[in-house]
């Protein structure tokens, strides 16, 4: 007795479902990748007396919309109080509306201090 197979065809409905799967995937990717830094309040020299969200302004310009930002503090338009205390940089953000991210720099010293904010998500140890 001889076996004979034939050559199929894949069902329409498998094919169905594999469309539907990469488009799920590709869906979910570019949710993930549309994280953005979105910024709450950023404060330069709180404990030198100046007031609450001093620079939230300049660094909503600079990150908002960004997946990352490195922000260089404005010290020029502070040389008055840098020169007397050494403020620190405090910067509060969003990467989605469940999550709040804080990063602070102390004593801020020259112009080279950069704070980076990200909403990249980090894999691998450690994180």
């Amino acid at each position: 007795m001889r076996i004979r197979f034939l050559p199929t065809r894949p069902a329409p409905l498998i094919g169905a479902f594999l469309a539907l799967a990469a488009a799920s995937f590709a869906a979910s990717a570019e949710t993930a990748s549309t994280r953005e830094i979105e910024i709450v309040s950023a404060t330069f020299g709180d404990n030198c007396g100046a007031s609450q969200g001093n620079v939230t302004a300049d660094l909503r310009r600079h990150c908002n919309g960004l997946a990352e930002c490195p922000y260089a503090i404005p010290l020029r338009q502070f040389r008055h109080r840098t020169e007397t205390c050494k403020g620190d940089l405090k910067a509060e953000w969003r990467c989605t509306p469940e999550e709040l991210h804080v990063a602070m720099i102390r004593h801020v010293a020259d112009a080279s201090s950069t704070l980076t904010l990200s909403c990249i998500e980090q894999n691998g140890p450690g994180h």
